[in-house]
């Protein structure tokens, strides 16, 4: 009876090669294909997942998929792995992002704005990010937003727990000079033995350099900092979250309540390419 379970085995490992299959996704196919040809792809790489056992192939033709997929217990072996890849020479897109459609209308200048029926969290022109509006003006794609003596504020040894007064000296930004009010914006503090937190700026008011902020935060362990170069160095902070900030090309503000989003284009865009 020894060499029976052997058989068993080898019959198992046969079985295995032969049931292994190559499955194909396209942006052109459908998810009622049999999906194992490149004549009869899926259209989507979450129903091509949903297929594989181990020694499974999975191949994505080029193109942008906007799902979401998930990959959970999928399970391969050292000699029958799965593998998904793109197709050769071609390039797979996976986008998380969704198009904005809808009617846009004028808000004020070049700024437009659209309701949206969902909230977001980014926004994109095409495969390039747009700043979300904020104090200090600071962009990604320039390395600005990394120049902390230029594109963040800096507070003053003035400044005490719950209130930020902006230190102005060396060129430093200056937020009485923007003659606006924030009251209701977010401050994204770096302060208080550089303890990082957000904060809703509870009053401020246009043509002025202090604002107050809850200061009740319990990682906010603030002290006296009688060392005004360290205290300099240490009171760092933007605002965001206002429309009033919305003041620069390539920004955009989104109000959560009304749900409308509002949107400043940089020469050469458009809005339909917004996602």
């Amino acid at each position: 009876m020894k060499p029976f379970p052997l058989a068993i085995f080898v019959t198992m490992l046969i079985s295995s090669e032969v049931m292994a299959v190559d499955y194909y996704v396209s942006t052109k196919g459908s998810d009622q294909n049999t999906g194992t040809t490149t004549e009869s792809p899926f259209r989507t790489v979450a129903k091509g997942v949903a297929q594989l056992k181990a020694g499974d192939c999975l191949t994505i033709r080029g193109g942008r998929y906007h799902e979401s997929v998930s990959i959970h217990d999928l399970r391969g072996t050292f000699s029958h792995p799965i593998v998904i890849r793109s197709y050769p020479g071609e390039k797979v897109v996976m986008d998380g992002t969704r198009a904005i459609t809808g009617v846009w209308k004028t808000h004020s200048g070049k700024i437009e704005k659209i309701k949206l029926e969902e909230d977001i969290w980014q926004l994109f022109h095409g495969d390039r990010m747009l700043m979300l509006a904020r104090w200090p003006n600071a962009d990604l794609y320039d390395g600005s937003v990394w120049e902390q003596d230029e594109t963040w504020g800096h507070g003053s040894a003035k400044s005490a727990k719950g209130t930020m007064v902006v230190r102005t000296e060396d060129g430093r930004p200056d937020l009485a000079a923007t003659q606006k009010s924030f009251t209701g914006a977010a401050a994204i503090l770096n302060i208080g033995k550089y303890v990082t937190l957000s904060s809703p700026v509870l009053s401020h008011e246009a043509g002025s350099n202090s604002f107050t902020y809850d200061g009740s935060h319990e990682s906010l362990q603030w002290e006296p900092l009688w060392n005004s170069h360290y205290y300099m160095e240490s009171q760092r902070f933007f605002l965001e979250g206002h429309l009033n900030l919305l003041d620069s090309p390539g920004e955009w503000h989104y109000d959560k309540k009304s749900r409308d989003l509002y949107v400043w284009l940089k020469p050469g865009m458009r809005n339909s390419g917004l996602s």
